[in-house]
């Protein structure tokens, strides 16, 4: 029997080494898509699994939204809508449609859910569709050509106008450097395109919390852009090196000086007169990795797996598993030691 330590940071993750590994690391994003691309029962139809709203009632009912609130549905998720708080939101985005390199849509994953569309609408709740690609090559077939940019372009405007939606979110997470002005142009023209042919369209797009490679013109986004979505995690990665927070508000002497804090500083500057459309994405998730002690931080000695937020209710605080807290993240972790023979 071996004993094995294990560190779960809570709500927060990825590694802090600059190394191009980090730069090619999967996101949670990408992680998530590709394990549930070709399962045929919906995830949250599993056993063990209830995103019931407790109670039945809304906690916002009554209340205005003082700020935009996004939430994404992905589509292994079914209708797991039909239990969602619509109080609580001003947008769902429904991930999502593979946008291909040629400017074509390949799978749509059940899009267009008539359903959540209609239910959404009557709660003042509007829904777009997240276009993704998480490929290096893709994107750049798509940005580097004018011609494949204006297919994609006019498909995804066809595709959200024919659902009778409200727009779309972009979730390129692997931009080259050298597409940075074709990406611009490409979000410019997307979004003229869209409120000329959508009146009260709503183009969003996913920015990552580091700009490793310098693809991304920030103040030329956000311009072009409706709404600007940080991705305020993966600071701390799954097949890492080191355990640690997955979103750190702070990093105190523990960790690396990337944060949400200086992430929303940095785009706050960036952006300029544009600051308004910021909006700040927060991961429901954590890490559970395999590490070589329990010390912080620590040297992981295999890949993470990914703890989803109900899973953590359900299961924390129970047996070994209390809830610690960070001091210098300002994040929440547990401990705890397994036995594998």
């Amino acid at each position: 029997m071996k004993q094995i330590s294990k560190l779960a940071f809570v709500l927060a993750a990825l590694s802090l080494l600059l190394s191009p590994l980090l730069v090619l690391a999967k996101s949670v994003h990408q992680q998530e898509d590709q394990s549930f691309q070709n399962q045929p029962q919906k995830f949250y139809q599993s056993s063990g699994h209830n995103y019931q709203n407790a109670g039945g009632s809304s906690v916002g009912a009554g209340k205005e939204l003082e700020k935009k609130v996004f939430g994404f549905h992905p589509y292994w998720m079914g209708d797991a809508w039909k239990n969602y708080d619509f109080d609580l939101l001003s947008t769902i985005a429904y991930f999502g449609a593979d946008l291909n390199g040629n400017g074509s849509i390949g799978e749509k994953h059940d899009w267009p859910v008539t359903d959540l569309i209609t239910t959404a609408h009557q709660n003042d709740v509007k829904v777009v569709l997240v276009a993704k690609n998480f490929s290096t090559s893709g994107i750049r077939d798509l940005l580097s050509s004018a011609s494949n940019r204006s297919n994609a372009i006019n498909n995804l405007v066809t595709e959200v106008k024919n659902a009778s939606a409200d727009g779309v979110n972009i979730d390129f997470e692997y931009v080259p450097e050298d597409q940075r002005n074709n990406f611009t142009t490409f979000v410019r023209d997307l979004t003229n395109t869209f409120h000329q042919e959508i009146p009260g369209s709503e183009v969003s797009l996913d920015a990552p919390a580091v700009d490793w490679n310098s693809s991304w013109d920030i103040s030329a986004l956000a311009a072009a852009t409706d709404v600007l979505m940080i991705m305020g995690y993966d600071y701390h990665y799954a097949g890492g090196s080191q355990a640690g927070p997955v979103a750190p508000l702070e990093s105190g002497n523990q960790w690396s000086n990337y944060n949400v804090t200086n992430t929303i500083n940095s785009y706050v500057a960036t952006a300029g007169g544009n600051k308004h459309k910021l909006l700040l994405g927060v991961p429901y998730y954590g890490y559970d990795w395999p590490t070589s002690s329990q010390s912080i931080p620590s040297g992981t000695t295999g890949r993470a797996s990914a703890v989803r937020f109900n899973t953590l209710q359900e299961n924390i605080d129970t047996g070994s598993r209390h809830r610690l807290w960070n001091n210098d993240s300002h994040t929440p972790y547990y401990l705890y030691s397994s036995h594998q023979v």
